[in-house]
């Protein structure tokens, strides 16, 4: 061997340093922890991701990142290990590597499925009632095709107007002779009537507690106006007892049977969203009663089977129906009913358990067992409804129900459920449930695209019939489109879309037989041109309506600033000075604002209303100042009355500071032109109320974002004996608590309201009353939500309560209000 040729000689363990040989020990078995800790989050990401939920999904995703950190630290420190010198820093370096690599790609995989789910769930949404397809391929769709002899909504509007000629008019006329409220009575006959057939001209809520509050004044006793008051409108606790009494009185009389159960109905409504068990399922059987007396009786013979469909999609009627369609079904057949009734009920009813057998998750949640019962009963659906199709194909009723059984068992969906607008469009060319149907199976998550959406809303619109529903069919198109569209607002701001709006609503006042419809249609084009800001056709559109828009049209979903609305529409927008007032509002300079108002007030010739909404512009711009500077502004006592307005009833402020509340129905409301909007404090103080009905309350209440006060939240006082009083809180306007305690009686309270958009913190007299935040209507506090001062009254006397102050101001949102503190 050469000298050179020295082989190197390996290094004894022992001669390690202790500490190098310490450490490379210590980076082993770090590398082994992480390794067993990546598995362990490997083994619990896998099993939360399986469960498919909303929360484990998320917590499976979290837990699959801690596993991918643990891995790579592993396989880091593994590396480490294996090339230092100690044996068993090696030995455990070497696994901890090898651990690392294995758990690092499992978690990959994992956290891609992972993803995939996420995406997934945004695609799918709970209680969703169709099967997904994959995307069909785009087809173009054919045009809608009208049969000159096909029967229209007009038509069904004739059947229903000679059916109530005779079984309604004729025999009030002669029950209301002589009587003390035979005006007011025929009065509720016709508003009755208007509701029924959905006309335009159909009362709203606060006309409806005039009608109720003057039956009371007058001392009526009449079984048959009572139930049409207690159907339509809120006449507090007494509402069942009414709907009681005249159901049992129209089961008695010789009235039309139809009535009596559509009395029932009507009752059962009031229990209904409750959910009571036995109660409910009482009630249900005493209107499976009432309807098969009329079944017997020939109430539902040729064309009044119309009559039938209608009862069944009225009011309470399509949640009675899903309940006991297939009772309804024997009721039809026990009676002799057309066999295609029957197959037409036991049809809704076998999709009514194909749902219960799928659920209503989504759908890759859904299990096998529930697939295959959902295939099964809407196979027998398919059956049923085909066959009474072929029975009785002059009725749509049938044909619309087979859309959405299309939509979730057809081999070739987009062609079927054409196939059954084409069929009810044969029968009836505007039956509207046919319509729905089809429009929500053409969004893109169904069997359609926006593009196909677009194209059946333009094929609707350019019909041109208005006498037929069918061009009005548009803004359901448009309706769907924008739930489909990221950005609401700008949707409907899009020139396309808001001129055929405009001409939709314009050429169907063209044809409206009543004032009322014509009425209607103008206000929906000054609310459209309001919003994108088209001064010139509102102005137009406000003269047209004589400056009173229709309150119905305003009750409907359209978020606008009613006090900024009406001022737009009668004040030249094109002024500089108003300009000028307006961009300075929106950038906070209040000061300026107000002195441009004054400016123009001073050198323009105003008619009343102008002066009357500019007063009211400078009044409101004093408030704001105050308001979005954060400080207590007082709303009542008040130096500008003008910024309250009556909503509901009448008021006026007695010399003592009092609120003396009046209405003909059986609340009083009276609104701040303040937008509190969803964050913000309120305290008053309330004294004594003098002839408060017995379910009465008075108190504060929150504005939703409707124009006419059918929607509130209410925080107030309600009756109390033995020195007790209840204070209650409750949604959607009525006085029915959705929480509830009893506190010490005093004279005046102080109440202080706290609310950070839906969740509200309430206090007494300086003594907090609930531990957590109530949660209230999730939507209740929208940005134009306002304050009122409310209550129920006795009609036949003046009601006064004592409001001594009543201030607010304006707090910072708060992040995360999604749970209770």
């Amino acid at each position: 061997m050469e000298q050179n040729s020295i082989p190197p000689l390996p290094r004894p363990e022992s001669s390690q340093n202790p500490a190098e040989q310490a450490s490379s020990n210590w980076l082993g078995k770090l590398a082994l922890l992480c390794a067993v800790v990546a598995f362990a989050t490997l083994a619990a990401s896998s099993f939360l991701l399986y469960q498919q939920e909303e929360a484990t999904l998320m917590a499976g995703m979290i837990l699959g990142g801690v596993g991918l950190l643990a891995s790579l630290t592993a396989l880091i420190m593994g590396f480490v290990a294996l090339v230092s010198e100690g044996r068993a820093g090696r030995v455990m370096g070497a696994w901890g590597m090898s651990g690392g690599v294995v758990a690092l790609l499992a978690i990959v995989v994992l956290t891609v499925v992972g993803v995939g789910q996420k995406l997934q769930q945004k695609i799918d949404f709970a209680g969703e009632e169709f099967l997904e397809y994959e995307a069909e391929e785009e087809q173009p769709l054919e045009p809608l095709v009208i049969e000159k002899d096909a029967k229209t909504v007009a038509d069904n509007y004739q059947l229903w107007v000679g059916w109530l000629d005779e079984n309604l008019y004729r025999p009030m006329k002669w029950r209301l002779k002589g009587k003390a409220w035979e005006k007011v009575g025929k009065q509720v006959v016709d508003a009755f009537v208007s509701d029924w057939l959905s006309k335009w001209d159909r009362r709203t809520e606060k006309e409806w507690q005039d009608l109720a509050g003057e039956l009371s004044r007058l001392g009526c006793d009449d079984p048959a106006l009572l139930y049409m008051v207690s159907r339509t409108c809120d006449i507090g606790d007494q509402q069942f007892g009414v709907l009681t009494w005249s159901t049992k009185w129209f089961g008695k009389s010789k009235w039309n049977p139809i009535f009596a159960f559509m009395a029932q109905i009507e009752k059962i409504k009031k229990v209904d969203y409750a959910k009571k068990g036995k109660e409910l399922e009482a009630l249900d059987a005493e209107a499976l009663r009432r309807l098969e007396k009329a079944c017997e009786q020939g109430c539902f013979e040729g064309e009044n089977l119309w009559l039938l469909h209608q009862l069944m999609n009225k009011k309470s009627g399509p949640s009675f129906v899903k309940r006991n369609a297939a009772k309804i079904a024997a009721v039809f057949e026990r009676t002799k009913m057309p066999e295609w009734t029957v197959g037409w009920m036991m049809g809704k009813w076998e999709v009514k358990l194909a749902w219960d057998s799928r659920g209503g998750s989504y759908a890759h949640k859904v299990k096998e067992e529930g697939w295959k019962g959902f295939r099964e009963h809407l196979a027998l659906a398919r059956e049923h409804l085909t066959r009474s199709w072929e029975l009785a194909p002059e009725f749509p009723f049938a044909s619309a129900e087979m859309i959405r059984v299309s939509m979730g068992s057809s081999k070739d969906p987009s062609q079927e459920i054409r196939l059954w607008l084409d069929r009810s469009m044969q029968a009836q060319v505007d039956y509207w449930p046919a319509f729905e149907a089809y429009i929500w199976a053409l969004r893109p998550r169904w069997h359609g695209s926006i593009k196909m959406m677009e194209q059946f809303g333009e094929y609707c619109l350019a019909n041109g019939d208005y006498t037929t529903g069918v061009p009005m069919f548009y803004f359901r198109v448009v309706e769907e489109l924008a739930e489909e569209a990221d950005d609401v607002e700008a949707f409907y701001k899009q020139d396309e879309i808001y001129n055929n709006l405009c001409k939709m609503y314009e050429e169907q006042a063209k044809v409206c037989v009543d004032d009322e419809g014509s009425w209607f249609c103008w206000t929906k084009v000054a609310m459209l041109a309001y919003q994108m800001e088209d001064f010139d056709k509102l102005s137009q559109m406000w003269q047209r309506m004589e400056e009173r828009p229709s309150l119905r049209a305003m009750g409907t979903n359209w978020k606008l600033d009613r006090e900024d609305f009406s001022f737009c529409a009668l004040m030249d927008q094109s002024d500089p000075s108003i300009r000028s007032a307006r961009d300075f509002r929106k950038q906070g300079l209040y000061g300026s604002a107000i002195g441009e108002y004054q400016s123009y007030q001073d050198k323009k010739e105003l008619d009343e209303a102008q002066r009357a909404v500019l007063k009211k512009r400078i009044a409101l711009l004093k408030v704001e100042e105050k308001w979005h500077a954060g400080e207590w502004v007082t709303l009542w006592p008040t130096p500008s009355p003008e910024l309250w307005q009556a909503v509901e009833g009448s008021w006026e402020k007695t010399d003592e500071g009092a609120l003396l509340a009046k209405s003909e129905g059986f609340r009083y409301a009276i609104e701040h032109a303040l937008r509190v909007g969803e964050d913000y404090e309120v305290e008053a103080s309330i004294g004594p109320a003098k002839n408060m009905p017995d379910a009465g309350g008075h108190g504060l209440w929150v504005s939703r974002w409707r124009w006419y006060g059918d929607h509130w939240d209410a925080a107030g006082f309600s009756l109390g004996s033995q020195g007790k009083r209840f204070f209650v809180t409750a949604r959607r306007w009525r006085y029915h608590s959705k929480w509830a305690k009893k506190i010490e009686r005093k004279e005046p309270h102080v109440l202080n309201l706290l609310c950070h958009k839906n969740l509200w913190q309430i206090s007494v007299d300086g003594k907090k009353l609930n531990d957590k935040e109530i949660e209230m209507e999730k939507h209740h506090n929208g940005k134009l939500a306002r304050l009122a001062l409310g209550g129920y009254v006795d009609p036949d006397k003046g009601t006064t309560v004592e409001y001594q102050r009543v201030r607010v101001r304006k707090l910072e949102a708060r992040e995360d209000v999604s749970k209770s503190k």
